[in-house]
């Protein structure tokens, strides 16, 4: 099989091996160095680009990836001097030189994760730095997935980078780690919802990015602080990655759950997530984790859309509310009525929410409020909620959708 070219290779190892290699070099510099990672495993790509095309490209990239990145760091800390500072992290990466184990890339990786989310800095500038340095995700990616604007969300990334420069987060600490794995939690949410639905690329699902989102939620299940949020995290992933095999078509466009041949769902998945739904009944209460799994639960296990416990689901959603009390939620619990028969209550729900002003910021609004207006007989208002919706700023894939949909009643 011929290797792709160069430029494209890179490109695919740095979606897959960014977070890694980030982890790493952050281990050697510290946790001001926070900022200055990103830039060693840029030059490190920029390095691969160089050299790969007369020497040859190494029998394992990833490895020769790692193992430069991680001299970079070396190689920095002499030139500034920093040595006799690093400690532990440098004594334990002296090795730079041979390949690093899979359980030490894993260790790296969970440092990082719990080391910035420091509950002494705020959430709020440090999940959209954690999605940038260990996600690999733009500020406008970012902006989509948080519904926030690209500015204010390329804002916090600077702050936040700068007030870790300014002063390193402090080692997670027994009292501290509840609120470190809470924010850690809505960090990996957060990458696998960009893997799901990626925001501006023209793709139905992000692979990669998605599956470093689940190897951490894995990391913090498997870790002996784990906690059954944790475990319920990781079912959700789970779940929703059960689904991703039956999401696209052969000409990789989006297939709506409605549309969806469930006998492509992947069962290992499936069944690794309720096993993790089970290791998450021990919380003293549930978290919006577990309402989330819960739902995604009633998905995977029903025969057919037209069989899912819809009632159950509801009921679910109307927990979720209380605890998460989102646009996104609200949109979704209104979806679920519907599927009921309510279509009318459902509707009345999304009137109310943009009469509140608070649907502007959601892009799917429309798309939904369309959908919900086909169901109870309105194809009118149907056409002119979904030709708002093109105006907004919605993924690619679902843009597509909606155009074939436009297409159909035009035709």
């Amino acid at each position: 099989m011929t290797p792709p070219p160069i430029p494209t290779l890179v490109d695919d190892l740095f979606r897959r091996t960014a977070a890694t290699l980030t982890a790493a070099v952050v281990r050697i510099l510290g946790p001001a160095g926070v900022d200055l990672a990103e830039d060693v495993v840029q030059d490190t790509m920029v390095r691969a680009l160089r050299t790969w095309p007369w020497r040859g490209i190494p029998d394992d990239p990833a490895a020769w990836l790692m193992r430069t990145a991680r001299n970079r760091a070396f190689d920095h800390l002499r030139r500034h001097r920093q040595h006799r500072d690093a400690g532990p992290a440098l004594l334990h990466h002296l090795e730079a030189v041979t390949p690093v184990a899979a359980p030490e890339r894993d260790a790296d990786a969970l440092h990082l994760l719990l080391l910035c989310a420091d509950p002494a800095q705020p959430a709020a500038a440090t999940v959209p730095m954690l999605l940038h340095t260990l996600g690999g995700l733009s500020a406008k990616e970012i902006a989509r997935v948080l519904l926030l604007p690209e500015a204010t969300t390329a804002q916090r990334i600077v702050r936040a980078k700068r007030r870790f420069r300014d002063t390193p987060p402090a080692e997670p600490t027994p009292s501290d780690l509840a609120a470190r794995r809470a924010v850690a939690r809505e960090v990996v949410y957060l990458m696998f919802t960009e893997g799901h639905t990626p925001a501006t690329r023209d793709e139905t699902l992000r692979h990669e990015l998605a599956r470093e989102a689940l190897r951490l939620a894995f990391l913090l299940c498997r870790s002996i602080e784990a906690e059954p949020a944790d475990h319920a995290l990781a079912a959700l992933l789970c779940l929703h990655a059960a689904r991703f095999s039956g999401r696209a078509d052969p000409a990789g466009e989006l297939v709506l759950l409605a549309d969806q041949d469930r006998t492509a769902w992947e069962p290992a998945l499936v069944r690794r997530g309720m096993h993790h739904l089970r290791e998450a009944a021990d919380a003293l209460e549930p978290t919006r984790w577990h309402l989330e799994a819960a739902i995604a639960a009633e998905h995977v296990t029903a025969p057919s859309l037209a069989a899912t416990n819809w009632r159950g689901i509801v009921d679910l959603y109307e927990g979720l509310e209380v605890l998460v009390p989102t646009v996104p939620v609200r949109v979704n619990h209104a979806v679920a009525i519907a599927m009921t028969g309510d279509t009318d209550v459902a509707l009345d729900r999304l009137d109310a929410l943009e009469m509140s002003g608070h649907s502007d910021g959601y892009p799917w609004f429309h798309a939904v409020r369309a959908w919900l207006r086909d169901q109870g007989g309105d194809p009118v208002g149907a056409q002119a909620d979904r030709e708002v919706a093109l105006t907004r700023d919605l993924p690619p894939a679902h843009r597509n959708v909606l155009v074939r949909q436009l297409l159909r009643v035009v035709n």
